[in-house]
Order: structure tokens, then sequence, then C-alpha cells
């Protein structure tokens, strides 16, 4: 894709399935294809992919299939008509006291034994519960900052309902973790010696890597409950934390103040739609989310005046510590004495480009782990 952006290509021939390269599982190769052509691809209209066995050629058609009506859905989310966002329309907190329907449907009226969540939705998958959560925080943000931050307090006691228990593999083992060969490369030569004995695990890159690095990581100690958990409901979590402390995370991480996007336009437009890229803001609460250290390694590529390089690379974000916090006791059972890390490399999907003796100006747009070997 680079080469087909670099000599302004519009069609161009897609060997899908050399993604088995990097280990991924065949009904993974739709959708780095489709990714692919969606993050990289300037000019080119006319995609043609290159299958080889008719096994594989199922696969793929049936998950393109899958995942292009999933983008798709996603997009038309934040299509919603005026009588839609009035039903979702976060109430007063005078009305509040008198309603007693679902605070998650807002359709059923809840039981006199029930306090938050009506018995249809309280019978939903945990996945079906956070899809419904992140589109009714997706809603209120079209509105407003004001109704994104109305909806994350109504929503709020939902987490108490779905315990998150959180303990990250610490060691690559090459038998069930695929490498990443592009991140390696940056490990190995633009990235501190301390990392060199760490290997970068293979992300897919769909638009959720930042929280699929994590989901990457869960098993060691992962309980039933958590079992179930998905990039959405990370998501969800992530959001609902950064909007109601933001005050605490802006006086924390002030020194990143020159590096960050406007937070209210970036949660409204970008971080409450699944599938769109992670920024600066979601490393800040992620470590609280889920009771970790998160260590961020930046690559040297543009060289020692790199602004985001000086203050990202070696930097340790840390849970906020404080009276509350959106995982409280109640949604963390028996949490880890000791707060594990996880390392997490800013990366790219290719090698930096080179052309002559000109280097471009390169911004990672991948996220993966690095585990120790």
């Amino acid at each position: 894709f680079a080469l087909a952006n670099l000599y302004s290509l519009t069609s161009i021939a897609y060997p899908a399935i050399s993604c088995g390269a990097n280990h991924f599982p065949p009904q993974e190769a739709a959708q780095v294809a489709i990714e692919s052509v969606r993050q990289y691809s300037c000019n080119v209209k006319d995609v043609r992919f290159v299958l080889f066995e008719r096994p594989i050629y199922d696969v793929f058609v049936k998950e393109w299939t899958n995942y292009s009506q999933k983008i798709n859905q996603a997009a038309n989310t934040t299509t919603t008509t005026t009588g839609e966002r009035d039903r979702f329309r976060i109430a007063s907190q005078s009305s509040l006291v008198s309603i007693r329907n679902c605070i998650l449907c807002d359709e059923q009226q809840l039981p006199a034994n029930r306090e938050h969540l009506c018995t249809k939705c309280s019978e939903s998958t945990r996945s079906m519960i956070f899809d419904k959560f992140l589109q009714r925080l997706c809603i209120a943000a079209e509105i407003s900052f004001h109704e994104l931050e109305k909806a994350c307090k109504l929503l709020k006691p939902i987490l108490n309902y779905y315990p998150l228990l959180y303990t990250p593999i610490q060691k690559f083992d090459q038998s069930i973790h695929p490498r990443d060969s592009a991140a390696e490369y940056y490990v190995q030569n633009q990235c501190n010696k301390e990392f060199r004995n760490t290997m970068p695990v293979a992300i897919v890159g769909d638009g959720n890597c930042f929280y699929n690095t994590f989901l990457k990581l869960a098993g060691a100690g992962t309980t039933t409950e958590a079992s179930a958990v998905t990039s959405i409901e990370l998501r969800a979590r992530n959001i609902v934390e950064l909007v109601l402390r933001i005050n605490e995370y802006k006086t924390k991480y002030e020194p990143l103040e020159t590096i960050l996007d406007k937070f209210e336009d970036y949660v409204r437009k970008e971080m409450v739609h699944d599938t769109h890229f992670a920024a600066i803001w979601d490393l800040l609460s992620i470590p609280t989310v889920l009771n970790i250290d998160v260590i961020s390694v930046y690559p040297k590529v543009n060289g020692d005046s790199d602004l985001h390089y000086q203050m990202l690379n070696v930097k340790r974000f840390s849970p906020l510590t404080s009276n509350e916090t959106i995982n409280d006791k109640q949604s963390k059972v028996d949490a880890p004495k000791t707060v594990r890390d996880v390392k997490l490399l800013f990366s790219h999907c290719n090698k930096p480009l080179k052309l002559g003796t000109v280097i471009q100006n390169w911004m990672p747009n991948h996220f993966v782990p690095l585990l120790n070997l």
C-alpha cells in the first residue's frame, strides 16, 4: 500500500492470504484486508484479492461479508433520527426520581425488585449489554458533551454488575503468540536497548488494536466473569472513567497537554465509536480501568527532537488513586495486590519508508504489546 500511494495507483492486486505469514487465523484475513485498504490506500479504488485455495476463499468471503456489515452498521449508528435522539436523551435529575425504566434500553419498566436493569436486559449476554451501552454513549455524544456526561453517570452502575479482574500475561510463548515482524523492526532498531529482549505480539489492525492489545494479554488468572470481555466493553468502561474524571486526568497529565487532542471533540467524534483508532487520551485512563501500569514505548524514528518521543517513550501510566474509582470494590473481585505492567509499543503496520536521502515524517498507526522473552 505504501508503494501504491507512492505511485498514485488506483488499482492493485492484494494477496490476502499473505496474512498467514504473520500467523493470523484465516477468518481474520478479511479484517486485515479491509482495514489495510481503509487505512493505507489514498488513491486505490479497485482491489483484486488473490486467493489460492477454495476453503480459504469460502472463509474469506464469509468473513468479508460479516465484517463489512459490522463496519456499515457502526457507521450508521451515528445516523439517528430526531425521535431516536429524543428517546435516548437523558432526563434531568429531578425527573429521574420518578422514572422507573431500565437505564440501558429505556423501554422496559423496572420490576419493584430491580434497581437498574429490566429482566430482558439482565438476560442478555455480557457482550450484548456493552454493545447497547456503547450505543447509548454514542447517541448521547451526538447531542453534546453534557449529554454524554449525563449518560456516563446514568449508565455507570451497570459496570458493577459485570466484575472485571485482569491479570496480563508477562512472558512470550511462541506456540500461542504470533509475532509482529514490522513491530519487531522498530523494537530492534528504533527503541531503547532495555526493550531488545522483548517480543511484539501481532494484533489485528481492525481499528480496535489499542483495546485488542489488552484483550490479547488476558488469561493469566482471568476469572469466568471476565472471560467474555470485548474491545467494546473496554472502550465503554474507558469512556466512562475518562469523562467522569477528566479534570483529574488533565491535572495529572498536564505536561502532555501539547500533544493531546481537544478532549471534548475527541471523545464525542472518535472515542465513542467502535473501530475508531485510539489516541493518547485512551492511554491515560485504561490503567485505572484495568488496575495495571502501562509503560509506553515510542520508537525514535524521527530523532531526538520528536516531541512525542520525548514525552511518551518509557513513560509509566498508573491508575488514579482516590476515594472513588469507576471500577470500585464492587466491580473488582479480589483484585490483585500487586499491579502488573503492560508494555505498549506505538508501532506501524509497515517498516519506515525511505526515499533516497529523504525520511518520511513517521507517525504510528498501530499498537502492539511487548512480552518478555
